[in-house]
């Protein structure tokens, strides 16, 4: 479980590292109005659709029928990176905008890496805390709770979404209505 997340932090890091290089190559104004653009897009996109964009995809059963460390590396890249398997919440696409929006590569891998640690911490504590008990009584109960959890992360998306729009007005040079 240890190998899992913490390949999963250094996919993150390094997926979300190389969004920000790609935004610090632009002027602040450019990276700005492209943050922009991709926010609007996001909210135009949720709105239509309840479904994020997602490669559906779960674990090869080539892989799983290995076992060992080399399963927990291929499983944590692809997870850590975040578009390579199922997502879940659009909250997620706002996660690049602002590593993007950032022009920071520093940013963009502390934001990575804590998102793909998180993603494979929580994961891994369910799993071994249910093998220890031998019991799937917290996974069941974790699984109900999945519609609560879209009902709080759909809002959050507007207000990640929010955000980057106020951060691209910043970067545009945009100072208020006048």
């Amino acid at each position: 479980m240890i190998v899992l997340t913490a390949t999963a932090a250094a996919a993150g890091a390094a997926v979300f590292a190389v969004i920000a290089a790609a935004g610090a190559a632009f002027p602040s104004a450019s990276r700005g109005l492209l943050a922009a653009a991709a926010s609007l897009a996001l909210v135009v996109a949720a709105a239509r659709a309840s479904r994020p964009w997602q490669r559906d995809a779960e674990t090869p059963m080539d892989w799983l029928e290995r076992e060992g460390l080399t399963v927990a590396v291929r499983n944590g890249l692809a997870l850590g990176a975040g578009f390579l398997t199922r997502l879940g919440f659009w909250l997620w696409w706002m996660l690049p905008v602002l590593a993007f929006e950032s022009g920071s590569v520093r940013a963009g891998a502390i934001v990575g890496a804590a998102y793909g640690a998180v993603r494979l911490g929580a994961s891994s504590f369910v799993a071994v805390r249910a093998e220890a008990k031998r019991s799937d009584r917290l996974p069941r109960r974790l699984l109900l709770w999945r519609p609560r959890a879209t009902a709080a992360a759909d809002p959050l998306f507007f207000v990640a979404s929010g955000v980057a729009l106020a951060v691209a007005a910043h970067l545009i040079g945009f100072d208020g209505w006048r």
